[in-house]
């Protein structure tokens, strides 16, 4: 993926500022470890029209008539091709959409806009810090063990 204003490189990952068609398409979540790569998560992701979104809104009366009023309208929509998502999947976009941690998820996004991302530097989810990553993790040999029976002893 090409960087340019649009991308923002977080300690979480990419941040997509906003979308364009040509950012559908499926993404690769790598990570390294002793120099092995591993696929950790595969996404794909589809970018909706405005249009689209606006209408599978429009049909559940949850858009209100001044966002319909100032979105062009037209008659019908364009007929699926193999790239467009089903109606089942815009069903599941409305409950997304309509869930109470949208609301919030919002908020948080033009707070940090507004702030020009001056937020504080916090990781968005309660991940372990990597002092305890590393207490957890298996010694991988025997030598590293301290305190241990059984290992020879000079």
């Amino acid at each position: 993926m090409r960087s340019d204003d649009r991308i923002l490189k977080t300690e979480q990952g990419l941040l997509l500022r906003f979308l364009q068609p040509s950012d559908s398409g499926f993404y690769l979540c790598t990570a390294t470890e002793n120099n092995f790569k591993h696929m950790l998560v595969r996404l794909q992701l589809v970018v909706l029209s405005s249009r689209a979104v606006n209408a599978v809104l429009a049909e559940s009366g949850s858009l209100s008539a001044a966002v319909l009023q100032a979105s062009p309208r037209s008659p019908s929509l364009n007929p699926p091709s193999p790239r467009t998502p089903s109606p089942g999947q815009y069903k599941d976009l409305l409950q997304i959409l309509s869930q109470p941690e949208m609301g919030l998820i919002n908020q948080y996004c033009e707070d940090y806009w507004q702030l020009g991302g001056a937020g504080p530097k916090e990781p968005l989810m309660g991940a372990l810090k990597g002092k305890e990553l590393k207490e957890q993790k298996k010694p991988r040999n025997r030598r590293n063990h301290q305190g241990q029976n059984g290992g020879q002893q000079t």
